[in-house]
Formats: C-alpha cells, structure tokens, sequence
C-alpha cells in the first residue's frame, strides 16, 4: 500500500482567491480630471490596465476639501457627516466615522495607516483612529514614508494624501492648459511609481489581493473651487486590482430633438399664464421649477429673469426669480425673498448658445437646491424665508412687474412647476426627456409649457388648463438643433470610494450606518475558478481524481473548515477568516 501527500492543483488558486485582501488608497488633493488626462503619468496609467475607472466620477457642492475628503473616507454625503468647509464646524464623525475606524472597531488586529500632507485628514477626520497617523509638510516625504511602510511593515490599509498638486492649483490655475498644474501631476505621477514599486516588490505580495484606490478630493477651475461648477465637482476614480479587467465608466450623451422653439427678442417679449392661483406658494408650501434654456452670454445686457414672480428689482423682495447674476452674464442663479431676508445661489455657464435644463427646488424647511442638465450643482439653506406671496404673476421672460430693465435674450421650452420638492433621481430622469404619466410626481405637476407649438402666440398647458400667452409682438418660431443631454447616473460618486474599500476587507456595510456610497466594484471575488468568496464565511468545492475503489481521503483545510464531503474526493470549505489558508489531501490508494 502506497502513501501519497496530494497538493491538489486548487491549493494555488486558494492561495490566491482567500489572500489578504489590503487597501491602498491613494489621495491627490485637487487633481482635475480632465488634466490628470493630459499629463505624462505612466504609473498612474499603468493602474487603467487592471481597473474599474472613471474620469466623469462626481463630489457635490461645496468643492472644499474639507467636505470631499470627508466624504470620500465616511461613505456619507455632507448632509450627514457635517462638514461644509475647511473649518470642519458641525462635523459629525461620531455617527459617520472614517472608514478606517469601523475596521479597528471590528478587527482591531488589522494594521491600518494614514499619511497625509494635509493634516485635518488625520486630526479632524481620522481623530487617532489608526494605527500610525503621520503627518509630514513636503509630499516627497509622504512619498517617502508610504514606501517605508510598505517595505518595512504589514499594513492592511494604508491611505496616503498630496497636495502638491492642489497647491500649483491654487498658485497658476486648475486647468490642464496651465504648465505648472500639469508638472505637479507628473511629479505626483513619479512619487506614486515609486510606492506602487514597494508594493509589488513586498515579499509576499503574491499572496496578498491589493485594491488600490486613486482619487482626489474635487477639481477646479481657472476661478479656484469650493464652488459647483462641473469642472470644480467632476473628479476620476480607479480601483485597480489585478485581477480585474480594465473597465471604464463614462458619462451617456444623447441627442434630443428640439423641434420648433421660441425665441424670446430680449426687448419687450414675456410669456403670461393667464391663471396664477397655483403659484402662491405662502410660508410653507414646498415647490419646484424646471426649464430648458439656450441663450448666448456675448447678447446679454443684464441680469434678466428666466422666470419669477417677484419684483427683482431687490432680492429681498417677495418671491422667487431664476435669473443670470448680476456680474456673470453666462451664469445663472435662484433667488428667494420674503420681505425681510433673502437667500441667494448661483450656478454654472450655461450662456454657451447651446440647449441646458435647469431646476430648482425649494424645501421651506431645509434647502434650496439647483441642478444643471440632471446633476446637482449646488445646494443653500432656506428654511428662515417666510411668506413669498408677492401678489405679482409667475411670468417667463420676465419679472413679476413686466417693467424689468433687462430683458431675456433667448430661447426657453420645457418649463414645469411643481408644488412638491422633485429627488435628484426625478430630476436627472426627466432632464433630457418631457414629462408623462409614469413621472413619479405627475400628482404633483401643477403646470408645464412645452412651448413647442411652432406658430401664434398662444402657449398650451395641457396638465390643468393654464394656458399662456406670448406678449410683445410677432413671434420667432424656428426649428433648432438637437439638445446634447450628458447623464452621470451610471458613474462612481465620492462616498462610494469609503464604501468599495470597506467591502474590499469584507466588512459590509451595516444599514444602521446609513451610508450614501455604493460598492464601484466586489474585488472580493476574482475571476478565478467559479468566482468564490475571498472573505470570512465564504464557501469554496475543492476535488481530485477519483481512485480505484477503496481509496481514503483525508483533507486537511487551514483558515476554514470542511463543511461537506470529508472522506470523499470532492469537499466544500467555509473559510473562517479573510487571511490566506490552504487545502490539502492525503489520498491513500489500495
């Protein structure tokens, strides 16, 4: 009889599929995607092979890094973690913590770092919750410090922070036409070869499963950030890991049909409702306003209204206006007044002469919200405004008085009010297309002017009957281009960063923690044989050839156990632990 010690073929992939999953996070303080793009980065490149990434990955407004950090390391949005400037008043990291302390609460034993340029990240956000919390004043000493933690220590997660880029920002520009923003990312770009070099070279690397995130906190513009621009909340992520393919994830652009619109001549032209009883919207009633809009900056010559119903000639005045600022003619902006106190927002360009859908909604307790082409783009308090009947009319084109001095230039159609505050999700859905029936709020549509008829200067309101009439003189129907609608439902938001790491070392998340981010990608599972689960409590089916009849099996497991089949040639294991284990079998033939 003959003793044979069998390392079946599986016992390799074990190694593989159940190594030590460990998180790299890597930070680049106001890094714009666009010149991430144009500069020279082999090492940052080298990532996309082996990742699921995205250049049109979103943060919400305020673009300050106190905000996108936070929300980058808690998985929440600032309505919950608190913080809305580099000030971080009002945090609130006892209920959302950095996503390094619900490790050490759960797995105290894992090894956790953070290295930062920026100190707050440790002081304020992380709050002495890791193991080894370093904050240096050079980047080429984090750089330096990264690496040393890789080579000489065994850490589980380890986030690193510079902001030599967000630096070169702030002193030339956030642009990628600006040499000196560009040189700082390719410096960035080196310092970076050098820990992903430590990382590959560590002696157990092959054992280990490395999701490695990039990300910076916001992006910017020639102005700076902290604002809600599109360039200042549009930011890139990659989670690369060596196992996965590379995956983009980009914006969806599609074109809309315009049709025939109406063009307003920016001299004496308005459109009336003829009822207005809906639109007194008192001291507590919730509200929405959508439309679309094209018009170009260059033909403007003040702050000319969209829509509104009040008197703009002071934004204390009662009631609300959508309308260009005052100093920013490409711009637009919302403001709301009762009387006594006012509340004021502006948004992005939109005075490019091509079609955009702005929204705005207005909860009575909490905030003023704006939205460009689907996306939020900036939020303010409102809930101290009082009564906004202004005993004025809803007008489009104009004030409340029809006596404004300047007046709109311009094309607007889809125009819709609402008497309920519309979620994101509606807004985004419904930018790029007109309302139906299947609208989650259709209940709640209380008037909506396509403004597409294409002849006369009757305006039909086809909800409730409030139709409108084009005042001023002839009309200018035309037909127009199409409407390029760009939807960012589909990319990584800033939360999910904290939340795909936290899934990475197997800690899903618990619904008692309310967190906004979403998992991008479950590196968890390799494609490697029937992907099986890399973590505590997962399952895996082992086997080897059946032998001649009377053959023994003894399997010997190390990080899980045999559940079913011990004895047999074939056995399923439970993992016990998210560390590295292996399958053996002593096959005894007769």
């Amino acid at each position: 009889m003959k003793n044979l010690l069998i390392t079946i073929l599986a016992f390799f992939t074990v190694l593989l599929v159940n190594a030590q999953n460990k998180v790299l996070i890597l930070g680049l303080d106001g890094c714009r995607s666009s010149a991430l793009l144009a500069a020279n980065t082999p090492n940052i490149d080298t990532l996309l092979n082996h990742a699921t990434y995205s250049f049109d990955a979103l943060t919400q407004y305020p673009t300050w890094s106190g905000p996108g950090w936070s929300s980058m390391l808690t998985g929440v949005w600032e309505e919950k973690h608190g913080v809305l400037d580099n000030s971080f008043l009002g945090s609130n990291y006892n209920t959302y913590p950095h996503f390094i302390k619900r490790i050490e609460q759960l797995y105290p034993a894992k090894n956790t770092a953070s290295v930062a340029q920026w100190s707050p990240i440790n002081d304020n956000i992380l709050q002495s919750s890791a193991d080894f919390e370093i904050n240096l004043s050079e980047d080429v000493d984090v750089k330096t410090q990264a690496v040393n933690i890789l080579n000489n220590q065994n850490p589980d997660v380890l986030c690193v922070h510079f902001n030599l880029v967000d630096a070169a920002g702030h002193s030339y520009g956030f642009d990628p036409s600006v040499p000196q923003y560009i040189s700082a990312i390719q410096t960035a770009d080196s310092y970076i070869g050098e820990i992903l070099s430590a990382l590959r070279n560590r002696a157990n690397y092959n054992n280990e499963n490395w999701l490695i995130i990039l990300a910076p906190d916001h992006g910017g513009n020639m102005d700076g950030h902290g604002g809600a621009t599109i360039e200042e909340r549009k930011i890139f992520t990659i989670f690369h890991n060596k196992n996965l393919p590379a995956n983009p994830i980009t914006k969806t652009s599609t074109n809309v049909a315009m049709g025939s619109t109406l063009k307003l001549n920016g001299t004496n032209q308005y459109i009336l409702p003829a009822n207005q009883t809906a639109f007194n919207f008192g001291a507590s009633q919730d509200f929405s306003v959508e439309l679309r809009i094209k018009y170009n900056a260059n033909n403007a010559t003040g702050d000319a209204a969209f829509i509104g119903n009040k008197n703009w000639d002071s934004g204390l005045n009662k009631g609300f206006v959508i309308s260009t600022p005052t100093d920013e003619l490409g711009r637009w902006k919302v403001n709301i007044g009762d009387g006594a106190v006012r509340a004021d927002l502006t948004g992005s360009f939109i005075g490019d002469n091509t079609w955009h859908t702005i929204a705005a909604t207005f909860d009575r307790n909490g905030r003023m919200t704006l939205y460009e082409d689907g996306i939020e783009a900036g939020w303010k308090n409102m809930s101290f405004i009082g009564n906004i009947n202004s005993s004025l009319p809803l007008v489009i084109g104009q004030d409340g008085t029809f006596d404004y001095p300047y007046w709109f230039n311009g094309a607007i159609g889809e125009v819709r009010v609402w008497n309920t505050v519309l979620s994101p999700t509606a807004i985004a859905q419904y930018a790029c297309s007109s309302v139906t029936p299947t609208h989650p709020n259709y209940a709640n549509l209380i008037a909506y002017w396509k403004i597409n008829e294409g002849s006369g200067t009757a305006i039909s309101e086809p909800i409730s009957g409030q139709n409108a009439t084009l005042v001023g003189g002839t009309p200018t129907w035309q037909p127009d281009n199409n409407m390029v609608c760009n939807s960012y439902q589909n990319v990584p938001l800033m939360p999910d960063i904290g939340v795909t790491a936290l899934a990475h070392l197997c800690i899903d998340a618990n619904p008692a923690w309310q967190l906004d981010g979403h998992i991008v990608v479950d590196t968890r599972k390799p494609n490697i044989i029937g992907t099986p689960d890399a973590c505590q409590n997962g399952t895996q089916t082992f086997n080897v050839v059946a032998g001649a009849a009377g053959t023994t099996y003894n399997w010997t497991v190390t990080g899980g156990t045999v559940i079913v089949g011990q004895g047999t040639n074939q056995i399923t294991v439970q993992w016990s632990n998210n560390t590295a284990g292996t399958v053996s079998v002593l096959q005894t033939n007769p």
